[in-house]
């Protein structure tokens, strides 16, 4: 624990996002089940935002198995939410992707466009995060190591809000 980053998913933003494609009430929260085991906070906090918006928001832990994950979806949901999953790489993403193509289920990526490339409909993020997190973090390291006080590193990330969209994705589910 020489360094740590705090950022965070903002649903009421990305939410506004998808709700423009259509009025969803019904959206599956689709998160890493190591996040929502390991951070209860997660779950209650998406149950109370979900709720404040009108919203009856399921949370479907996600492992490695992409089959798992699309079966686990509750046959009523109008619309994905795809959260933090570091542990499904960009084939499994892409298998992910095409299920909920084949369920005509609009998608949102929290990651952003590195899944909205492998057929996740909408997403905000830049695939530059990744890696200006992976340099922060490489940069407070080096200030410990050179005696900089671990309290006065910055510790705040915010991620970019760049709007990407699936054309192809968008034509297979039909929604404009």
């Amino acid at each position: 624990n020489l360094s740590y980053l705090v950022w965070s998913i903002d649903l009421p933003r990305d939410l506004k996002a998808l709700r423009e494609l259509g009025e969803f009430n019904k959206i599956a929260f689709l998160g890493s089940k190591y996040y929502l085991d390991g951070i209860p906070a997660l779950k209650k906090g998406f149950s109370f935002m979900s709720k404040s918006l009108g919203l009856d928001l399921v949370n479907v832990p996600v492992e490695r198995d992409v089959e798992a994950a699309l079966k686990a979806i509750p046959a009523n949901t109008q619309a994905v939410y795809l959260g933090p999953n570091p542990q499904l790489d960009l084939a499994a993403i892409e298998r992910l992707a095409q299920g909920l193509i084949q369920r005509k289920l609009p998608s949102f990526s929290w990651v952003g466009r590195l899944e909205v490339e492998r057929g996740i409909l909408l997403g905000l993020g830049s695939p530059k995060d990744v890696e200006r997190l992976t340099r922060r973090t490489a940069i407070n390291i080096q200030g410990i190591v050179l005696g900089d006080d671990p309290g006065s590193l910055v510790n705040a990330f915010k991620l970019s809000e760049q709007l990407v969209l699936n054309m192809n994705t968008a034509r297979a589910i039909d929604v404009s």
